[in-house]
């Protein structure tokens, strides 16, 4: 349990350690949500604890696999909506790269509607690095 608390506050911020200077684009920017920034902390916490199913200590191995069996991703208006501002930026910027922190669905260059499977159909190099998958 201390690895998955530890990670509760980490992914707003993480990516300034290791590409500091880089200018930050929140794809999120204006999403307003029906519970408060405070509250997620909570919610992940009660998520996780829900996938313990009464082993004691839990083991982040079965939380995960647990987790994964029920994981599902369907793309919503805000792949396109990130699809869109990744364009735009980049193309302001007159960059030749971008780097994406979203969760594992949104960039699927193989699920029809997804930021990943958008930003492909609009000559987009998608090279995906996944730190989790539901999938494995």
């Amino acid at each position: 349990m201390r690895a998955l608390s530890s990670s509760l506050g980490y992914e707003g911020d993480a990516h300034v350690v290791i590409f500091p200077g880089v200018p930050i684009l929140w794809l999120d920017a204006g999403r307003t949500s029906s519970s408060p920034v405070d509250e997620y902390a909570k919610g992940r916490l009660s998520l996780y604890l829900s996938h313990t199913r009464g082993m004691y200590p839990p083991s982040l191995e079965a939380i995960s696999e647990s987790m994964r069996k029920v994981a599902c991703f369907h793309p919503d208006e805000r792949d396109a909506l990130f699809a869109s501002r990744i364009t735009s930026e980049v193309s302001a910027r007159n960059a030749a790269w971008a780097i994406t922190i979203t969760g594992w669905g949104h960039a699927q260059v193989n699920i029809p509607d997804s930021m990943g499977a958008l930003l492909s159909a609009a000559s987009f190099d998608c090279e995906q690095i996944e730190l989790w998958s539901p999938c494995r």
